[in-house]
């Protein structure tokens, strides 16, 4: 079996900083996957459009693999919706890369619908099989967000069916994902895979040893929730959920705290309360934080919640490890790698039952789903888990035990066999 492969992530450097506009969970997918393809004996090179002019153009993450920034448009982020412009010229600069190494490769895999665009034409010059991997469809952002400003690119969801049509191979993490590429684009399913993302196992710390190092006061229940600051993460359903908490158990102490958003370099701040829409580099982030801590004093929680900035992937395990509950308010997830990554740490938690979630956090046993944009049932659920204590240590108990089965090796084993029935 051939052992040299293209990773295109075009939109988003694997290796960046989390909770950006677009970094997050593809991030670690890509990143965490590279690693395990590597330890299996493959050669591993990672196109990604170069952002940061700081940056090195040519990375060995680890033994096998390489990251290559390619110049393509200005060195800084750029609106995913103006990436487009900038997509045949990243195309060229990957053949001159790879005409000027004398590279051959046996298989392109695509991250994002962008990147697919470009695998495609890769692929067509090459003669050599494409996987699709979309993280997220046109399709399924549009119809959660459709009271919002839907500023995708208009061609996306035509252009995500064209893909699928033109690839060797899909994977997706859930059945639910499945099944919306198959009703939609009319795909076979025999084309696409199900394949659930990993996690690390050392993830978990001492709960005692995490809350003393991160400060957290132990008359107070925290709720973390994790991820981009994005209408689809759906804050604003959680701060109505908070509202209806606080009339549920007035006596309650407690705080909710949101891991994500990149914060300006200048920004001193380090305190669980104080960050606002200017204290973030976004644009749309600092829009989005505005909305809802506006909302949040609305309906009488802006000193329950509090937005705290993005953190390293390992600093997380601390975060995981030290509150009461994951909170997950999304609008729509393809899997939840954050529901993963918790459970590895013992921590249950509470979401909507929506998109592909329901493989990641087991119903009654890991974690509680609760009916779509039920804000008041999603606050009855946070409280009976605070109140219910026994039950509450059960599901984390469950949910660290549930995460074993899953690790970044499987991942890539599994992954590796659709290679082989492609005769790569």
């Amino acid at each position: 079996m051939s052992k040299n492969i293209a990773i295109i992530s075009y939109h988003t450097d694997p290796f960046s900083s989390l909770g950006g506009d677009t970094s997050g969970g593809m991030n670690v997918y890509v990143r965490e996957l590279t690693k395990s393809f590597s330890k299996l004996g493959f050669k591993i090179d990672i196109f990604t459009r170069s952002h940061n002019p700081r940056l090195e153009k040519k990375q060995f993450p680890s033994k096998n693999s390489r990251i290559i920034r390619i110049l393509a448009g200005p060195q800084n982020d750029v609106k995913k919706n103006k990436l487009i412009d900038y997509l045949n010229l990243f195309t060229k600069q990957i053949f001159l890369f790879s005409k000027e190494e004398k590279n051959s490769y046996d298989l392109v895999i695509s991250h994002y619908w962008l990147s697919g665009v470009i695998g495609k034409k890769l692929c067509e010059k090459w003669r050599i099989p494409l996987i699709l991997r979309f993280h997220t469809l046109g399709k399924q952002k549009e119809d959660v967000l459709h009271s919002y400003a839907f500023s995708e690119n208009k061609n996306r969801i035509e252009t995500e069916k064209k893909l699928s049509k033109f690839c060797d191979a899909i994977i997706v993490s859930s059945n639910n994902e499945k099944k919306t590429i198959i009703e939609d684009f009319a795909i076979s399913p025999r084309k696409i895979h199900i394949i659930p993302c990993g996690v690390n196992p050392y993830f978990f710390q001492q709960k005692k040893t995490a809350r003393k190092k991160l400060g957290l006061k132990n008359d107070i229940k925290y709720f973390l929730s994790v991820g981009r600051i994005d209408p689809v993460k759906g804050l604003d359903l959680y701060m109505h959920s908070l509202k209806f908490l606080k009339l549920i158990n007035p006596e309650l102490k407690f705080h909710a705290l949101h891991i994500g958003g990149i914060v300006k370099k200048n920004n001193k701040k380090n305190n669980f309360k104080g960050l606002n829409g200017k204290d973030f580099q976004s644009t749309s982030q600092t829009k989005e934080v505005e909305r809802i801590l506006s909302l949040s004093k609305k309906l009488n929680v802006y000193d329950n919640f509090s937005f705290i900035g993005s953190r390293t992937h390992y600093e997380l395990s601390y975060w995981y490890s030290a509150v009461e509950l994951l909170a997950i308010p999304s609008r729509y997830e393809t899997f939840c790698l954050v529901a993963l990554e918790a459970a590895s740490c013992g921590l249950p938690a509470v979401a909507y039952k929506v998109g592909g979630i329901a493989e990641s956090i087991k119903q009654n046993f890991t974690g509680i789903l609760v009916p779509e944009g039920s804000t008041s049932e999603y606050a009855l659920t946070l409280n009976n888990l605070l109140i219910n204590k026994k039950f509450s240590e059960k599901l984390g108990e469950n949910a660290k035990d549930r995460a074993q089965i899953f690790s970044w090796e499987n991942t890539a084993k599994a992954e590796i066999k659709i290679w082989r029935t492609l005769k790569v």
